[in-house]
């Protein structure tokens, strides 16, 4: 009994100071046990420094629990490798993010129990594991496990911490073991081409990850065989798909980097946030209306208003010189005669004023002038356009469009709105199409990454109204401990601007073969707008008819005439 509680004591006070060394006094520590004598806990408890939540394991507890809980730091007693096991299984498995365990074992420890704590360790993504333990010598030693060392991937093997060695560094350095990956080719974020059964990755989010894997030493191990298969997929209640992958643990890696919603977080574990994605509503393209009023456009100007300016001046111009002028000018039919030279029709006139001579010659070269500003806007105004009134919020575009959709994730963004309903949810490797099409006509309001847009095809509206801006990151399988080197690597990229060069060159090539595959050539009028202009010359012909009928009325109780110039 006296050698029992000495190897106790000098375990619990070995335990305390370094769990005092280790643990965050501003994060809660969780204390958990089952067979464990209460003097031991007692003793850890009266010297931790920290705040402490205690749980034992025979209480039955629900997952919500655990969620509150998270052990981010937890001391385990145990006494035998088996409630290790139940540990593992009332609580590590009902946690997402990695968590720190210190294992106090309080019995003494023989050959094969260090290996078997260490193997459930390793095999359960507890990372930053210590076993506090006393040997048959009465020594207390701390142990762990390197995984990647020697050369081996998996090595489990206990080794003993040096002095003030608490969690070492265990994902530095792979030791060129691979990483599995699940992926869906996602053009210009996540591209995958495969060459003599090697798979090379590239695009923005595949050269981030080629670089963080490059500088932890570790391959790329792809799974599941088709790439093309949905991200998210519910199958007889469980996830399948390819987020499916990481949740169930086959996959240690998801690529392409997705939107943060609710459930992947409360699911898996979202690495660094590097980029943030504006989601945007668009649509085709205004259509042009009212095309066969083109020919009215050239009137439409402020040339149209000047000559109507000059013409009234003109002409009280001339009536005052006919007022005022000692020599009476013949200014018969004046109005019509002002008229007819505008329109470049022969005119004889014969004044006796100098003044009104001279005025008549500066009208005549001002018509020349209109005429030609006219024709120059005759040819510029043919060549724009009437579109349709501008939307600017998804409502009304709703009207114009005979679908709308986009990514399954953006749905949750549209819960309790018009938006919500009908919504059809498009494939990742779908929205290139969807894009084109809308560019080429298709009646269709899609909401995606406004990324996408100017890389695939920017020929489209974007609406005014935003949906909201989402930030985006790689989501690792859950209790993955890896996750603590990859954010500190991608934090790092994300800080020296590689992710922004790399969009910006991606952005730019595109923009490049697009000028050169897309040949501007020169665009005939519409046959529309050329009836358009017969149409108009009818109508004037018909009005041509009306005056000249009567000119010939009026003309049998006017003997003079109507049209003598000669006067």
């Amino acid at each position: 009994m006296f050698n029992v509680s000495c190897f106790q004591s000098k375990l619990i006070e070995k335990a305390t100071e370094t769990i005092n060394k280790i643990f965050d006094y501003k994060e809660i520590t969780c204390v958990v046990w089952w067979r464990t004598d209460p003097e031991n806990i007692n003793g850890l408890l009266e010297n931790y420094n920290g705040s402490v939540v205690t749980f034992a394991l025979v209480e039955p507890t629900t997952y919500d629990f655990h969620r509150l809980v998270k052990y981010k730091q937890t001391v385990l007693f145990a006494s035998d490798p088996d409630e290790f096991k139940y540990f593992i299984h009332a609580v590590v498995n009902n946690v997402v993010n990695p968590i720190s365990v210190i294992l106090i074992f309080t019995e003494i420890v023989t050959n094969n129990i260090l290996p078997e704590l260490m193997k459930l360790a390793w095999q359960n993504d507890i990372g930053n594991f210590i076993v506090i333990s006393v040997c048959g010598n009465n020594n207390v030693t701390l142990t762990t496990y390197i995984p990647y060392r020697d050369k081996e991937c998996g090595n489990y093997s206990p080794i003993i911490l040096p002095e003030n060695k608490y969690f070492i560094r265990k994902f530095n350095n792979f030791q060129k073991c691979p990483i599995r990956v699940t992926a869906v080719n996602a053009v210009i974020y996540f591209v995958l081409k495969a060459d003599n059964g090697t798979v090379h990755v590239s695009g923005i989010d595949g050269n981030v990850l080629n670089l963080v894997l490059e500088r932890v030493n570790a391959t790329m191990k792809f799974i599941g065989g088709n790439n093309n298969r949905d991200i998210e997929v519910v199958l007889n209640g469980s996830a399948a798909g390819l987020f499916g992958d990481i949740i169930n643990g086959s996959a240690d890696i998801l690529g392409p980097s997705l939107l943060l919603t609710k459930k992947r977080y409360t699911q898996a574990q979202p690495l660094y946030v590097y980029q943030t994605l504006n989601l945007v509503w668009c649509l085709p393209r205004r259509r042009e209306i009212y095309m066969r009023i083109k020919v009215l456009l050239p009137f439409l100007t402020s040339i149209t208003i000047f000559f109507i300016f000059a013409w009234i001046s003109l002409f009280i111009l001339i009536m005052l010189i006919h007022k005022f002028s000692s020599v009476n000018p013949n200014l018969k039919y004046i109005t019509f005669r002002i008229l007819s030279m505008s329109l470049g029709q022969p005119i004889k006139f014969v004044t006796e004023n100098w003044l009104a001579n001279s005025i008549f010659v500066l009208w005549i070269w001002f018509c020349l002038v209109i005429r030609v500003a006219y024709q120059s806007d005759l040819v510029e105004r043919f060549e724009l356009t009437i579109l349709e009134p501008r939307v600017s919020t998804a409502r009304e575009a709703l009207e114009l469009v005979d679908g709308h959709g986009g990514f399954a994730s953006v749905k949750d963004y549209f819960n309790n709105t018009p938006m919500e309903m009908n919504y059809q949810t498009i494939r990742l490797n779908e929205t290139s199409k969807y894009i084109n099409m809308i560019a080429n006509g298709k009646r269709f309001l899609l909401v995606t990454n406004e990324i996408l847009i100017k890389y695939f095809n920017p020929e489209v509206q974007i609406l005014d109204e935003r949906v909201t801006s989402v930030p985006t990151s790689f989501y690792v399988r859950p209790r993955w401990p890896a996750v603590y080197e990859l954010n500190k690597l991608i934090e790092r990229i994300a800080e020296t601007g590689f992710v922004s060069k790399i969009l910006s060159d991606y952005i730019h090539d595109n923009r490049v073969k697009r000028n050169f595959s897309q040949t501007k050539t020169p665009k005939p009028l519409d046959m529309s707008i050329l009836l358009a202009c017969f149409n108009g010359l009818l109508v004037m012909y018909i009005v041509c008819v009306i005056i000249f009928a009567i000119e010939i009325y009026y003309y049998k109780y006017n003997t003079e005439g109507l049209f003598d110039f000669t006067q």
